[in-house]
């Protein structure tokens, strides 16, 4: 993968491009999944730098983080994504799973009813459903 060309953080560029080209965070994505985290990882933590309300960024992020079991960690790129969209229902859900793990059932029953408020009548809301019982 080629490195993310650096672009300086100024209020006009993060205001115009809230979320970065999904090819590129793709791209990251299938980095990560192909062993390659470190590069992965590396790539993710610059295009953050230059897309830092892009709440999609955090939640890889924290997706990365609980695969590799740094959950407290995960925890907090999750919180940062729904501080930044409060609506995230997939945010609500991957935070649930890692509070889950991380024994904080409470927490983690409440993360998955807002996602099932967010996201009603879908296949996330069945498996939400299915692991409350």
């Amino acid at each position: 993968m080629k490195p993310h060309k650096k672009r300086p953080i100024n209020s006009k560029n993060i205001k115009n491009n809230r979320e970065p080209p999904r090819e590129l965070i793709q791209s990251i994505i299938n980095t990560f999944s192909k062993g390659q985290k470190k590069e992965a990882i590396i790539e993710l933590d610059s295009l953050i730098k230059d897309y830092p309300l892009a709440p999609l960024l955090f939640n890889v992020s924290g997706s990365f983080c609980k695969s590799n079991n740094q959950l407290d960690v995960a925890v907090t790129k999750f919180k940062k994504a729904l501080k930044l969209d409060p609506n995230y229902a997939e945010v609500h859900y991957n935070l649930g799973v890692t509070l889950r793990e991380l024994g904080l059932i409470e927490e983690a029953i409440n993360s998955y009813k807002n996602a099932i408020v967010l996201k009603t009548n879908t296949q996330m809301h069945i498996i939400i459903l299915a692991m409350l019982l």
